[in-house]
């Protein structure tokens, strides 16, 4: 299949969206388990992961660089670009805004409110002082709580500050970013969580394009001064005092241990009782004789060897389990009832998924002979791989199962070769890449080299779970805009799953979310590393090496609602087909896709 040289520029194309969410399985299938869950000719350039643009702009729109200074008019275009295509998922106008099960708006729904005044006021050219001042528009805001309006009011300054940045006026954007940090908290509601770090990654980028850093603040899990004795008030608990342990006072067997959490604006701690479940960035504490002791030793003993926060959100969050057993049912409809099936799971992490693919072969009528799993790992987590191994290893033994796992090791991806698949005769092989390509779209010649590694081989599947968002645009106010919208929804998500004094989940908003937007809103060039696409843009790179989508069988459908239904949270967690796709979201904001394809052999 030959390739167009000259395709035009990546677009958004509108969608007819389908609703599957009572989608019942008319088939003779059985469920994959929870519980095991639970425990063609190619073109040499591969094509620029650019700006998705909306399918109704000009194709030949001349496209933004990032030191543009974009004028009012195409922010707010964006803007409204953005706030429209969220009210219309959803079927409703801004004046008939609905409210959830607790009768308060969403957070994307408090992001759509402001966005309409702020859209109105930068309209009407009103300057950025007397905004905070001037009436409301729409006859929705009167049907607001008080602290609805606070919400909307915090965003809009938030909106603000971001055009005040696009425009490189930063002294006025800091003036809002102020404001907003008045009322912006890490553990209030998660609008004002949102708010807080957008406003960190903004000051962040004010102070690169300045060259004067931002204000360091405390860091929310940063370490704790050991060299004098301090006072920590612990909630709830009164005040205890501690210094390090010396000599004789330290316990040879010490007490279990709990994680602490620091917080900025004020000096306490936040207690969880979870005995060694010590992430990277967390502290682990033990209380002697009125002392508290700290140890920093960043070990981990979870049985699956995974980030705790990160099992946490598995557990409580539907997204991964639906992406990732929705993935395993379309791995084995398409490897049918063949004896041999090799799995190439490029970025493996714990591994847990696969144990319910293990069970699920091995209750298969058709005998198995072996089932042969190949992971990508580097030097630095071999290791954690090689565990990773073991442990599916003892699974497969536990199930009678013949199983093998292979590590490639490579030091880049950049290096892999078709030989070292060690793909044999007789094998039924099928790729999986979760939340892994979009890594490499600003390292191309390591995306194409990885793309035409697995093309040799001639996978029966491959397997893409992506995030669903456009946080590659060469514009900074879209970046924003997006990332606005994207993290609005998954703090929502973290409201409705998790107490807001969880530790994990403050880890993963202050740690992992807060990273995330920082690079998405204040990095560029090679510096920017989170570089998210959406399926349109994956459907253009992928035609381009002769690949074709695959759809989801219905028994791929029946899994994912199957998986949903087991969460307290389901009836607010959409799934929605585009296309072949499988577009998986919150209150109706797009957040992941999965996907499946084949190459078309010449």
């Amino acid at each position: 299949m030959c390739v167009d040289h000259n395709l035009p520029p990546l677009v958004d194309a509108d969608h007819n969206i389908i609703n599957i969410n009572h989608y019942n399985n008319p088939f003779d299938t059985h469920p994959l388990s929870l519980q095991a869950l639970e425990s063609q000719n190619i073109q040499d350039h591969i094509p620029q992961f650019d700006e998705s643009t909306d399918s109704k702009s000009n194709s030949n729109a001349k496209s933004k660089s990032v030191n543009t200074v974009l004028s009012s008019t195409t922010s707010l275009e964006l803007l409204s670009r953005y706030r429209s295509k969220f009210i219309s998922s959803k079927e409703v106008s801004i004046d008939e805004v609905g409210t959830d099960s607790v009768g308060t708006l969403s957070t994307v729904e408090i992001i759509n409110l402001a966005a309409e005044k702020f859209i109105s006021f930068s309209a009407n050219k009103a300057n950025g002082y007397t905004m905070f001042t001037h009436p409301y528009g729409s006859s929705a805001f009167t049907r607001l709580s008080m602290d609805e309006i606070r919400e909307v009011e915090l965003v809009f300054q938030l909106l603000t500050a971001a055009e005040k940045v696009g425009k490189k006026q930063f002294e006025i954007a800091s003036k809002f970013l102020v404001r907003c940090g008045w009322v912006a908290s890490d553990d209030g509601s998660p609008v004002e969580r949102l708010v807080f770090h957008l406003c960190d990654a903004l000051q962040e980028r004010i102070g690169k394009e300045t060259g004067m850093p931002a204000p360091k603040k405390p860091k929310k899990f940063g370490d704790i001064d050991m060299s004098n004795m301090m006072t920590i008030r612990l909630d709830g608990m009164g005040t205890v005092r501690h210094r390090p342990p010396s000599g004789d006072e330290t316990p040879s067997t010490p007490p279990p241990s709990v994680l602490i959490l620091v917080r900025p604006h004020r000096r306490d701690v936040a207690i969880c009782d979870e005995p060694n479940m010590v992430g990277p960035l967390c502290l682990c504490l033990y209380i002697r004789h009125g002392y508290l002791y700290i140890d920093q030793k960043n070990e981990n003993p979870l049985a699956l060897g995974a980030n705790p926060s990160f099992l946490a959100s598995h557990q409580t969050l539907p997204f991964t389990q639906v992406w990732q057993l929705c993935g395993i049912q379309a791995i084995i409809d398409q490897v049918g009832t063949s004896s041999k099936v090799h799995l190439i799971d490029i970025h493996i992490r714990s591994g847990i998924q696969w144990t319910a693919l293990i069970q699920a072969l091995s209750e298969r009528k058709s005998e198995i002979e072996l089932l042969k799993i190949t992971a990508f790992a580097t030097s630095s987590d071999i290791q954690k791989v090689g565990e990773t191994g073991k442990r599916l290893e003892c699974f497969a033994k536990t199930l009678s199962l013949p199983f093998v796992f292979k590590i490639l090791v490579l030091s880049d991806i950049t290096e892999v070769k078709e030989e070292q698949f060690d793909v044999q005769d007789g094998e039924a092989v099928a790729v999986y890449c979760q939340v892994i390509l979009r890594t490499m779209i600003s390292r191309p010649q390591s995306l194409e080299n990885l793309m035409r590694a697995i093309r040799k081989i001639n996978p029966l599947v491959i397997v893409v779970a992506e995030v669903e968002a456009n946080h590659n645009s060469t514009s900074f106010v879209n970046r924003f805009t997006e990332a606005l919208f994207f993290y609005g929804a998954f703090f929502d998500c973290l409201e409705a799953c998790m107490c807001r004094d969880d530790v994990h989940r403050g880890i993963l908003e202050g740690v992992h979310f807060a990273d995330g937007m920082k690079n998405i809103v204040a990095c560029e060039g090679d510096e920017r590393v989170s570089r998210s696409v959406n399926i349109n843009t994956w459907r253009l790179f992928f035609k381009r090496f002769g690949m074709v989508e695959i759809e989801l069988s219905d028994s791929c459908m029946y899994q994912a609602n199957l998986v949903l239904q087991q969460f307290s949270c389901a009836s607010s967690c959409t799934l929605q087909n585009n296309g072949k796709c499988l577009i998986i979201g919150w209150k109706g904001t797009p957040l992941q896709s999965l996907s499946t394809w084949k190459f078309v052999q010449e």
